[in-house]
């Protein structure tokens, strides 16, 4: 590997925006009526250039320093990302979402020098954390910023750390991978070989937002900046990206195949280029995106958050090996020029023989620091061998002739659903921590309900007279308080024991019992109550493919199993049953419950005496299992 300094993410910026000026960078908004924000390259650069001096001036931001970026997806975020750059220092993400305990551990593990963020979000961050606070009207703050201050140039080096993203960790604590500008740049120049942009490309993003918003900008692209409450919704992205003129964009295999699903499909025909990352792409996947979008090229890539991209391939080629009657998912392809896949044996670490299976060590330039204050886990997880540095993925593969690369698996506990990497591990520890009053023992496991991967518990109660509807309720309102909603378990088994193998004396997992899906938390259902409640109910059975008697009124969509995906028929069925009421994804995010949609579908109209009457009260257990509408953002 060349030990060569190489360029930084920020000055690579810099150089399109000189030969790019007035070209247009950003635009973002656009969601619910909103108007557009849009910024050409030398706006953005001379905004991100003010952020940039005030991070370092007020804040004392340079090299090392992490700058939070804590607001939604818009043009003020890419803003703050770049100027964190400029500062010297490396920019963290913070989800929105975050339950205020997680929120809590990751502020206090990183400890910003700044986080920019908006005046809603900046009430929940510590009160003595230093803010720049971005007003929601994006006139404002671009007033603010236009004053022309100009940041110090730092002579930041391109294996000096540009970003600092968080994951779940085994032990139950959030980790912060950090990584450095040339694992960036690298797979950037990869992906601009292998599809290079036309003239005038506009690339829509929200998907991997904190991996991808940049890359579009280091060449002159447009980037849209896709709102969340439009990327999961069939009817409005479709027409998002026609009417937008999208050419390319990058989606999670699960994402794009409900999108082609929709009515509105024949709207995105005008995409010139589809990346799939995130999960394993089947080959019928790739034969209907190759029938419903005949002319759009389709690149796989496999990535990992501390190695970036690792290998791509192209989807859109005549291949009788990529026919579903042949294989079910598709290699993740050729690996990049400057990586390298060590398969090894788990427990010799020797290598193994071409097209033999072991477990995968990614070596080359693309790695990234480490852990975030935790050099242990740092020194298990990138090792070293024969003086070449290498990452201990947990993924199970084998290279065949000719290079490629192909991924069987995993050796660890690490799972993947809808493009979110969970570990297990982690959730049982936040079980153990959060819930060891009312629980003795815990295994978390998936299970398949429909093709549909499901996060599973399996508990065994303190307290052997306890309810156990009770006691599955009280876990998950737990688990709110610290994890993020896609690593709470949909379905919860209370077990009298955990099956041992009475030889090595370890749990069974074979010996578990299946997850009766179609009886699950009926007990404590509170039916509906109205002809409303009903019928939307039925609906919310059919899209979840739950008996209807399992449906409980009082509780959001997510926790009765649901995810982002499905909320695109659930919005398609709704539509259909009250095509007056116009109902919209932000409908859904503020109305998740069939009670709560009830409510607001009768609203506006005369309300029969049986709606009138017929409402149960609902308690207050019920009512704090009512799921946070922000939880959709995927």
């Amino acid at each position: 590997m060349s030990t060569t300094a190489g360029p930084v993410l920020h000055d690579l910026f810099r150089q399109q925006a000189a030969r790019t000026p007035g070209h247009v960078a950003v635009v973002g908004g656009g969601a619910g009526g909103l108007p557009y924000t849009t910024l050409t390259y030398a706006e953005l650069d001379a905004l991100s250039d003010s952020l940039a001096a005030r991070l370092q001036s007020q804040y004392n931001t340079g090299i090392g320093s992490l700058v939070g970026i804590y607001m939604p997806k818009d043009a003020g975020y890419i803003v703050s990302y770049i100027a964190a750059l400029k500062a010297g220092g490396a920019y963290m993400p913070i989800d929105a979402n975050y339950p205020n305990d997680l929120l809590e551990m990751v502020m206090q593990d990183a400890k910003p020098s700044c986080v920019c963020t908006t005046k809603a979000l900046a009430a929940k961050l510590p009160e003595s954390q230093r803010k720049f606070i971005f007003d929601e009207d994006s006139t404002v703050w671009r007033k603010e910023l236009s004053d022309g201050r100009r940041p110090e140039n730092l002579n930041v080096k391109d294996t000096d750390p540009a970003y600092c993203v968080y994951s779940s960790g085994t032990t139950g604590k959030p980790k912060g991978i950090v990584c450095p500008h040339r694992g960036a740049v690298v797979s950037y120049d990869y992906r601009f070989k292998a599809y290079p942009y036309g003239k005038d490309e506009r690339e829509a993003c929200n998907v991997f937002f904190v991996w991808e918003l940049l890359r579009p900008l280091l060449k002159g692209a447009t980037l849209y900046v896709v709102p969340d409450t439009v990327i999961y919704d069939s009817t409005v992205l479709p027409e998002y990206i026609k009417d937008n003129n999208i050419s390319r964009m990058l989606f999670t295999p699960s994402l794009l195949e409900a999108m082609l699903d929709s009515p509105g499909v024949s709207s995105m025909t005008g995409l010139q280029l589809v990346i799939l990352c995130g999960e394993v792409v089947s080959t019928q996947l790739r034969q209907k995106i190759r029938r419903n979008l005949p002319n759009t090229r389709i690149h796989n890539l496999y990535s990992v958050s501390e190695c970036h991209d690792v290998a791509g391939s192209d989807l859109t080629v005549d291949d009788p090996q990529l026919d579903p009657s042949n294989r079910k998912f598709c290699p993740v392809g050729n690996l990049l020029p400057q990586v390298k896949a060590n398969i090894l044996d788990p427990e010799s670490l020797e290598p193994v023989p071409l097209g033999v299976a072991g477990e995968i060590y990614v070596e080359g330039p693309t790695l990234a620091i480490g852990y975030l204050n935790r050099p242990e886990l740092t020194a298990a997880k990138f090792i070293t061998r024969d003086g070449r540095r290498m990452y201990k993925t947990g993924d199970v593969g084998y290279v065949v002739e000719g290079g490629m690369l192909e991924i069987s698996g995993r050796c660890d506990s690490m799972v993947k659903i809808r493009g979110y990497s969970i570990e297990l591990k982690a959730v049982q520890v936040a079980m153990h921590e959060l819930c060891g009053d009312i629980i003795h023992e815990c295994i978390v496991t998936t299970a398949m309900h429909n093709d549909d991967r499901k996060l599973v518990a399996y508990v065994v109660r303190k307290d052997p007279s306890a309810d156990p509807n009770l006691v599955k309720k009280t876990i998950k309102s737990k688990l709110k308080s610290r994890l993020p909603f896609y690593m709470i378990p949909t379905y919860i088994c209370v077990l009298e024991s955990l099956p041992v193998n009475s030889t090595s004396g370890k749990l069974d997992a074979k010996r578990l019992p299946e997850i009766d899906f179609a009886n699950e938390g009926t007990d404590m259902t509170v039916p509906p109550s109205t002809t409303t409640e009903r019928t939307i109910a039925s609906i919310y059975a059919r899209v979840l493919d739950i008996p209807v008697s399992t449906v409980d009124v009082t509780l959001g969509f997510f926790e009765l199993g649901g995810h982002s995906l499905l909320t695109i028929k659930l919005l398609q069925l709704l539509n259909v049953e009250y095509p007056d009421k116009e109902i919209t994804l932000q409908d859904l995010f503020d109305h998740q419950s069939v009670r709560r949609m009830a409510d607001f579908i009768v609203a506006d109209r005369a309300v029969s005496d049986e709606e009138l009457d017929l409402h149960q009260e609902v308690s207050v257990l019920q009512k704090s299992f009512l799921i946070n509408p922000a939880c959709m953002q995927q």
